[in-house]
């Protein structure tokens, strides 16, 4: 189990790491639209900072589960071990279209998938030629734990209406080709679709079917985890969405970073914009790294050694050697740069 502690400030750690990646190395700044770029230039230029914002925040969640469940004890697979069969037998095709169609009009689970699964192996199969699954079908993330594996992918939080099918072949699919592949116990094969956070009450789960359900019908509660019910799991601790959430308000009182962020709404030129890319990188130095920029440095370069001062210390180091390298050592005195709390 991750301790409380942890789960706080992994979560705030990597909600600062997003921003600055985001903001660092994406054309945040542009915007294509050919009728409201002439109309609306700043609002319009707000509203693609923002949509470009909440897309690169998607990858979060996915970022912050493996580090949750690689702390919990889960062997974190590549996502790219899950594949299709270039040549699908047709008893499993067959298989696999009628529990599809089956689930689409009567619902219910899949445990009979699983075993007739089971019963279709065969293991004395050679020929299992794979291809790679197309774009948008794979999955965020696979676990492995003790005898189990467990395939999820992360959706949105409001779900389009009518993806229940789409979903619901998904899961199919997945268990279909791990099984297929791997030949493991399909019972042992856990598929599911993860919502991370209840959009209308991130304080109660269950109340996302009452708006939500019917969207992911013939999926079932077997078949999805929501909120806190997936991050409990990838943790080990109950409390571990209530934790997240106080590193949510933790950073929102953070006014320098908010303010620090809010520059990038009013950015006219490449000058400005080459100008906060510098603070950006110089106030996530300090944040993970006990140093200050020394005001002697002519100006901020990427290329050479610059100078840094650590408490009573002053000492040259390139930025990049200093942001990246884990264990630093302060040149003048010894000491570990260590990250901040």
């Amino acid at each position: 189990m991750i301790p409380k502690g942890q789960i706080f400030s992994i979560t705030k750690d990597l909600v600062y790491e997003n921003f600055y990646n985001y903001f660092l190395k994406k054309e945040f700044d542009k915007t294509n639209h050919i009728i409201l770029d002439r109309f609306f230039p700043d609002e319009r230029r707000t509203t693609s900072i923002m949509a470009g914002l909440q897309t690169s925040l998607g990858s979060y969640w996915e970022k912050l589960a493996k580090k949750f469940a690689s702390l919990n004890g889960f062997e974190i697979i590549e996502n790219s071990a899950l594949k299709k069969p270039k040549f699908v037998n047709p008893k499993w095709q067959d298989l696999i279209n009628k529990t599809k169609e089956y689930r689409e009009t009567q619902g219910g689970d899949l445990i009979k998938f699983k075993e007739q699964l089971n019963q279709l192996y065969d293991p004395s199969l050679k020929d299992r030629e794979l291809t790679k699954l197309t774009k948008g079908k794979g999955a965020d993330l696979i676990l492995s734990k003790e005898d189990q594996i467990y395939i999820f992918d992360i959706k949105t939080v409001q779900v389009n209406a009518n993806s229940g099918n789409l979903f619901n072949e998904s899961l199919i699919l997945w268990t279909a080709y791990w099984k297929y592949i791997n030949g493991i116990d399909a019972n042992n094969i856990n598929a599911k679709l993860i919502i991370p956070y209840n959009s209308s009450n991130a304080e109660n789960d269950e109340s996302w079917w009452d708006e939500f359900g019917d969207r992911v019908s013939p999926c079932s509660n077997a078949d999805l985890l929501i909120g806190n019910n997936f991050w409990s799991f990838v943790s080990g601790n109950n409390e571990a969405l209530s934790y997240m959430v106080k590193a949510f308000n933790y950073i929102s009182e953070d006014s320098l970073f908010i303010d620090l962020y809010r520059k990038s709404f009013s950015l006219k030129n490449e000058n400005e914009i080459k100008q906060f890319k510098t603070k950006l990188k110089l106030s996530r130095i300090s944040q993970i790294k006990n140093v200050i920029y020394h005001p002697d440095n002519e100006s901020f370069s990427m290329k050479i050694k610059l100078k840094w001062i650590h408490k009573e210390c002053v000492f040259c180091e390139k930025f990049n050697k200093l942001l990246n390298a884990n264990n630093y050592k302060c040149p003048t005195c010894g000491e570990y740069l260590k990250l901040h709390n």
